[in-house]
């Protein structure tokens, strides 16, 4: 499987997505992105404890009202499915993924 960012994996999973903006920290990374209208917050695991490209639980996404919702909608966690049934998987930790 192709290693991408986690830029281009939006990208890959949410054609279309615009103003992908992704705060990167050590251990993790969190941001949001747009698809048309919908904003959708995206969070990834503490590397420390989970692997970033776990089927079960690595990145969650969900919609959100707009760049300040941190609690919005139901969380999903097929990110990295989607991801990797088109052949992709994010690559290293957090810092060097974002």
């Amino acid at each position: 499987m192709k290693k991408v960012s986690l830029k281009k994996a939006i990208e890959i999973v949410f054609p279309g997505a615009t103003d992908i903006k992704i705060n990167k920290m050590y251990y993790e990374c969190s941001g949001f992105f747009n698809v048309g209208d919908q904003v959708y917050y995206i969070s990834s695991p503490d590397v420390r404890f989970r692997d970033i490209n776990s089927l079960t639980l690595g990145m969650m996404y969900r919609t959100a009202k707009d760049r300040k919702d941190y609690i919005g909608g139901t969380n999903q966690w097929d990110f990295n499915q989607k991801l990797q049934e088109k052949g992709y998987m994010l690559s290293g930790v957090p810092h060097k993924t974002c």
